[in-house]
């Protein structure tokens, strides 16, 4: 992919986040939900079926009849949700991230590729742009935190998590015959997109699905904030046991403890974009300075 397409792949997510984390914005959204919600899931699925229709017309069809039943389902659950007690909200929501997010976790949803032989599948980005607007406005699922952190305060806890989460981290990668040291860089431009691009396309929707809706909702069933985080941190880590090899259960080990933490930057902070921060700056770490084993 081309450096200006690999801008424009990343301004893509940034603009989405941005619109949920603005609060004038939301308030804007949330006035007209009731009439929003079916123009903004027309909007995502026609956008993939017209891409689809460019990359493989003949399949165009079914593929778009498959991501409109996929979007339709949590999206009509979640919109049910509003007169519900909290209780039966929390478990609503929670199967309808389910809905969300298994078709992703096992590559069941269909191909929304951008133009060109090397384009970047875009499924999963429409996908927690429809789970962001339906959690967040239409639903109004309150403690997602998809705001900025404000205080200093908060930066500082974000600072500090990752510093505890690496230093913890990177021992017992090696102490289990995870990792192996192999630092290695690319030019300026990739170096500079490499953060950037983990923020957008991994850290923040994982940290969405994860921390603002699965940590918060078991909080708010089971009303203890330490068997939420742990529980989310320990789902979050079995989602990584797919990772080649299969199953890959020292990966799944060292997931559920960058989870933990992950998970303590969210509650201390009350934002998912503090925790992704954690999250980016976690991976990129791996990325750049660590090999498999």
């Amino acid at each position: 992919m081309s450096f200006p397409a690999a801008v424009l792949v990343l301004i893509l997510p940034v603009i989405v986040y941005l619109s949920f984390a603005h609060g004038r914005l939301w308030e804007r959204w949330e006035r007209r939900a009731p009439a929003l919600w079916a123009v903004y899931l027309f909007s995502l699925w026609a956008y993939q079926a017209f891409v689809s229709a460019c990359k493989a017309p003949p399949a165009q069809f079914e593929s778009s009849l498959i991501f409109l039943i996929y979007l339709l389902l949590p999206c009509g659950l979640l919109h049910q949700t509003r007169g519900l007690k909290p209780g039966a909200r929390g478990a609503a929501a929670l199967a309808a991230l389910l809905l969300f997010w298994l078709p992703m976790e096992f590559e069941r949803l269909p191909p929304v590729s951008l133009p060109g032989e090397a384009g970047l599948d875009l499924n999963k980005l429409l996908a927690v742009a429809a789970a962001m607007y339906f959690f967040i406005i239409d639903a109004r699922l309150d403690g997602v935190g998809m705001v900025f952190p404000a205080a200093a305060a908060d930066w500082r806890r974000t600072a500090l998590e990752f510093v505890f989460c690496a230093a913890l981290l990177v021992p017992l990668g090696f102490g289990i015959g995870f990792v192996a040291w192999n630092p290695r860089f690319g030019g300026a431009a990739y170096e500079l997109l490499k953060p950037a691009g983990i923020f957008a396309l991994t850290a923040v929707p994982e940290e969405f699905l994860f921390r603002g809706v699965l940590q918060n909702c078991i909080e708010k069933i089971t009303g203890r904030r330490t068997l939420a985080l742990v529980a989310a941190a320990a789902i979050f880590g079995l989602s990584h046991f797919n990772t080649p090899p299969i199953p890959n259960w020292k990966y799944v080990f060292l997931a559920c403890v960058a989870g933990i933490f992950y998970g303590r930057a969210y509650r201390g902070t009350g934002s998912i974009l503090a925790s992704a921060a954690v999250h980016t700056l976690v991976d990129w770490l791996w990325i750049s300075l660590f090999v498999p084993a």
